[in-house]
């Protein structure tokens, strides 16, 4: 996203004031903020642990604005428990230091990729100068052939007209004397009386008329080939184009893959069979980590929740963030059931979604629909739906614009045929 900032420290600024857009929804209860950050905070350790400097920054970023400049803003932020807004400011403490240390090692960094794509662009402008002037020196040696040729094939026309005129001199020195020679015969003839019908004629040798038509007629003229071979160039060993963005993705968004056992969909759906029969919904929390630039769900976790046809509510959260912190668990996202829809997200889904993808741009939303066998993996469009729907101040059912969609399918969404999961019932 900010491959083209050329100058570090820019780029550093731009990370900084990417972070910082951070929004508090009213709605929300301060103490799923202070819980929030506890998450960023493993977040921020895990993307540390993956070498990905940019993502714990802006991290550390959204984490230092939410509860320095927005949560306290939030009107029911002054009854929140003394233990959280401590922990919090001990917390803050250590996310300052370690945003500041990022700072200068991306700036560091930055700086050495600069200086590397610089180096690799005066590479590509040199070799590209060499080529020109290969280019044209083949293309004056190319001229300088043509010249040469152009100037023989002038000069062997000159030699053959040259050659023609003293062969026309000649046959003309020939028949003059033909001519002086039957002249002559003639007189010879009237002064002896022999009739001038009897005479022989005399005819000049056939090889110089020969000769001479076949001159005039079809001159030949040696063929020449004047096209210069050209050794050809390998233009396909250019130097590559310089990226910092580490592991290349494929999606569109260029989000970091999500990688989910095939057993989670299967095993969420017993638990949650005795709801469905009821046309209650079910719904559960996605776990993991994040290894080698994808996060990767290790655990399902079924929280202690209530239920209606069509909204799920989870309780007693504390449950959850503490089984996280035994573990070292992320939240990648959430599953739940539409007992007798198909699988799509609700406007309820919507906001739900929204805050696990404010927090994680990866976060995806897995609607199982046992009623029609389908399943949907889903997740708010970054561009369009996230942004409007984090604004949205509704509640409940509600009606949003359907155009441009604001959710879809998660492309960066990966199926493990074979991947270990953790099963955990809190209820």
């Amino acid at each position: 996203m900010f491959e083209e900032i050329r100058d570090p420290s820019a780029r550093v600024r731009a990370l900084c004031q990417y972070g910082c857009q951070v929004d508090v929804d009213v709605n929300i209860p301060p103490k799923r903020y202070f819980r929030s950050g506890q998450q960023m905070v493993h977040m921020t350790n895990s993307y540390l642990d993956d070498g990905d400097l940019e993502s714990a920054f802006i991290l550390c970023s959204k984490y230092t604005t939410l509860f320095v400049e927005k949560l306290p803003k939030h009107p029911d932020y002054k009854s929140s428990t003394v233990k959280d807004k401590e922990l919090t400011k001990k917390r803050l403490t250590k996310m300052f230091s370690l945003a500041e240390l990022l700072k200068e090692k991306l700036r560091e960094k930055y700086t050495k990729h600069e200086v590397k794509r610089k180096a690799e662009e005066k590479a590509r402008e040199e070799q590209k100068a060499a080529e020109e002037a290969e280019r044209l020196r083949l293309e004056e040696a190319r001229l300088k052939v043509q010249e040469i040729a152009e100037h023989d094939k002038n000069k062997q026309w000159k030699t053959q007209e040259e050659d023609m005129l003293l062969e026309q001199q000649r046959m003309l020195e020939f028949l003059k004397i033909k001519e002086q020679k039957r002249l002559e015969d003639e007189q010879h003839i009237r002064l002896s009386g022999v009739s001038i019908s009897t005479t022989i004629p005399i005819t000049p040798p056939p090889d110089y008329e020969q000769t001479y038509r076949d001159q005039l007629s079809e001159p030949q003229i040696p063929s020449r080939d004047l096209k210069p071979s050209v050794p050809a160039v390998d233009r396909s060993k250019k130097p590559s184009h310089f990226t910092v963005t580490g592991v290349p993705t494929l999606n569109k968004y260029n989000l970091r893959d999500v990688l989910v056992p095939s057993a989670v969909t299967d095993k969420f759906l017993s638990i949650a069979s005795p709801n469905t029969r009821q046309n209650i919904e079910t719904c559960g929390i996605l776990c993991g980590h994040l290894r080698n630039n994808a996060f990767t769900i290790s655990a399902l976790l079924i929280p202690k929740q209530s239920g209606t046809s069509d909204t799920c509510t989870t309780e007693s959260e504390e449950d959850i963030f503490n089984y996280q912190d035994s573990k070292n668990l992320i939240t990648l996202g959430w599953i739940h059931t539409h007992p007798s829809q198909t699988a799509f997200l609700s406007s309820v889904d919507l906001h739900t979604h929204c805050s696990y993808q404010q927090l994680l741009p990866e976060a995806i939303a897995i609607v199982c629909a046992p009623k029609y066998h389908e399943t949907g993996y889903f997740y708010l469009t970054p561009h369009h739906g996230l942004g409007l729907i984090s604004a949205c101040r509704h509640q409940g059912f509600h009606d949003h614009p359907n155009h441009p969609p604001l959710f879809e399918h998660a492309e960066h969404m990966k199926i493990l045929p074979a991947g270990a999961l953790d099963v955990v019932d809190l209820r």
